[in-house]
């Protein structure tokens, strides 16, 4: 998977006069993506087993179960630990952005993107573009196009403005009504970091 693997740490706590000599991890279904590893054992009474928990899909999609853990408890033998993770190939950054003059406009291209960062092929179903007026500001955003065969974007009336402009145009995939509804109230010089927080709460395909 293009995206990293995340890692969840967790710790299982024993009570009473008795220590945890074994506990056995059990992946429910058990074609789950998880690795599940455990330390500290034996766990004397007052201390606690490590579970580190560690999400590594190889194909895109949301993964959902649990992950049992078998004890050798007296009053309690299995725990049940509900897990969720998502995972999605991350888009190629759009190649040869270009930039003409036209008049007072400034009319931007791109190249299609139709692969992953690791070379896996996909279908792009939006893209970004960005502004600032120099190396040392942070992005802003400028517009989005309603279409992945768009790959051209005219920022108008933008030479009148200012004697230098940087642009970026970044490539996205998921839900697109969920996209077009969100983008139609991000106004433009959003900053970056801002749109990206609204985005990510769009589930994948």
């Amino acid at each position: 998977m293009d995206q990293s693997r995340d890692t969840l740490v967790t710790y299982v706590r024993v009570h009473g006069n008795q220590q945890l000599s074994s506990l056995l991890p059990i992946l429910i279904p058990d074609s789950l993506p998880y690795r599940v590893t455990i330390t500290n054992l034996p766990t004397a009474p007052g201390d606690s087993a490590r579970v580190q928990v560690i999400f590594a899909p190889t194909t895109a999609g949301v993964f959902t179960g649990q992950i049992g853990l078998v004890s050798d408890a007296v009053n309690e033998d299995t725990l049940r630990i509900g897990v969720t993770g998502t995972s999605r190939y991350l888009p190629s950054a759009p190649g040869n952005l270009a930039s003409t003059r036209i008049g007072e406009d400034m009319r931007l291209t791109w190249n299609r993107v139709d692969t992953s960062i690791t070379g896996v092929p996909l279908v792009v179903d939006r893209y970004l573009v960005f502004f600032r007026a120099n190396n040392l500001n942070s992005w802003n955003f400028l517009a989005a196009t309603y279409s992945a065969e768009n790959t051209m974007y005219l920022h108008q009336s933008v030479v009148t403005h200012s004697s230098q402009m940087y642009y970026e145009v970044r490539s996205w995939i998921g839900d697109t009504d969920s996209f077009d509804r969100i983008i139609g109230t991000i106004p433009t010089g959003t900053p970056e970091a801002m749109v990206r927080e609204r985005l990510n709460s769009i589930q994948p395909k």
